[in-house]
């Protein structure tokens, strides 16, 4: 299960499981709508430690911006070189690597 901090207009995820993969992500996909309450312009995801991400994990993450609404903005920190998916170039906007 997804821990959550709540910063004035920023919302930190981090994710303790080692996999957002079929299994889990229902389960985070309703923390997530559980936690976005007041629709924080900002949600950084910490994905430090997850060593896994399918493709219905990465749904859960796009699906973020459509809970967050027009203008919402999402950061993924700490994701492994593995889990990050692609080429840098093409995820740019998504993921942030440093």
């Amino acid at each position: 299960m997804p821990e959550f901090e709540q910063q004035p207009g920023l919302l930190i995820v981090r994710l303790t499981d080692q996999r957002l993969d079929a299994v889990r992500a229902p389960a985070f996909k309703q923390a997530l709508a559980a936690n976005i309450n007041d629709r924080p312009l900002r949600v950084l995801i910490d994905a430090t430690d997850v060593d896994f991400i399918d493709s219905t994990g990465l749904g859960a993450l796009v699906g973020l911006l459509k809970l967050m609404g027009e203008g919402g903005r999402v950061a993924v920190a700490g994701a492994k070189p593995a889990v990050r998916p692609g080429p840098p170039k093409a995820w740019r906007i998504c993921w942030r690597t440093s």
